[in-house]
């Protein structure tokens, strides 16, 4: 058995859940039994529907510490081969604890990471990211001066956690013009920016040609309101919570998108994107893929703000 240990919910969305959830169909598809251990049940039909076990730990997302009991008895009880954990709201002492449960059950502790914020207590650490090859020296220094044991790391797009829907996908036609447009503000959207996108392209009649096509995540709180909108613009089509991407991924000609997860599934698809960043985890990952010359940032949310980001956005999606 395999246990994951993941949050998602309205406050931080749904990226560490879904590419939890892709991880485990590979194991699924191997006949590994995948147990998933959440705070709360904001994703259990996702999670179920997937072919997982589920088990509501009722504890506090970011406050892990308090189920770290149940956690040591859940692994005693289900003895697995692996534990992976995707959480930033980890600390030092829950990892120690978790780490410790498991190595007493001959288990190790897997880490999937994205911001370097201390030495992990693991036994392997994942960054799958664009820019993993580029920390080895920063996750080298990071545990050289602490009292913990280097992990085995697996850095780079080799330990990307696609669907298998998503590889090989050959290469797109070359289209003249654009069409169809992609959007996806990830699964809250806590910064809104899927309405000021919605209501710029209600105000320019000149995007009136263009199809854009809204994905609102699972815990989006502005679901009633984009919907709303949606209904008085005929070229403003919406999808709620969809289990799959790459339908309407490769449909489309250009997408934007926040710099998380979905990005990798837009580069598999060979989507061109135009990204921005909306949460520090997201900084390395929009630079990485700019730098590659694979993707456009136009920038932090938090710095811009809502209303400048949309046209910034919606102007260079269109230059694509």
């Amino acid at each position: 058995m395999i246990i994951f240990r993941a949050d998602g919910n309205d406050k931080i969305g749904a990226g560490h859940v879904m590419r939890c959830l892709n991880m485990a169909e590979q194991y699924i598809d191997e006949g590994i039994e995948v147990l998933f251990l959440t705070a709360d049940d904001s994703f259990s039909q996702r999670i179920v529907e997937a072919g997982c076990n589920h088990i509501i730990l009722n504890s506090g997302y970011n406050n892990m510490i308090e189920e770290i009991e149940q956690i040591e008895s859940i692994v005693d009880e289900y003895n697995p081969t692996m534990f992976i954990l995707d959480s930033y709201h980890a600390t030092e002492e829950y990892m120690r604890r978790v780490k410790r449960a498991c190595n007493n059950k001959g288990c190790k502790l897997t880490y999937i990471d994205d911001v370097l914020a201390f030495a992990y207590p693991c036994d392997i650490l994942i960054n799958y990211n664009i820019y993993g090859p580029d920390c080895k020296s920063e996750y080298k220094k990071i545990y050289s001066g602490a009292n913990v044991v280097l992990p085995e790391l697996k850095l780079g797009l080799e330990y990307l956690p696609l669907r298998k829907e998503y590889r090989n996908i050959p290469a797109r036609k070359e289209k003249s013009g654009i069409n169809d447009i992609f959007i996806s503000t990830g699964g809250a959207d806590t910064e809104h920016i899927g309405l000021a996108l919605l209501k710029y392209i209600k105000s320019n009649a000149i995007l009136d040609k263009y199809n854009f096509h809204f994905v609102i995540g699972a815990v989006n709180t502005d679901k009633e309101k984009i919907e709303k909108i949606a209904k008085e613009q005929s070229n403003i089509i919406t999808y709620f919570d969809l289990t799959s991407l790459k339908d309407l991924m490769l449909k489309c000609d250009v997408a934007i998108s926040a710099a998380g997860s979905t990005l990798y599934e837009l580069y598999a698809t060979h989507t061109p994107t135009v990204t921005y960043i909306v949460a520090d985890n997201q900084i390395r990952g929009a630079r990485g893929f700019e730098k590659a010359g694979l993707m456009k940032c136009c920038g932090d949310i938090r710095e811009l703000g809502a209303t400048v980001l949309a046209e910034r956005l919606l102007t260079e999606v269109l230059c694509q």
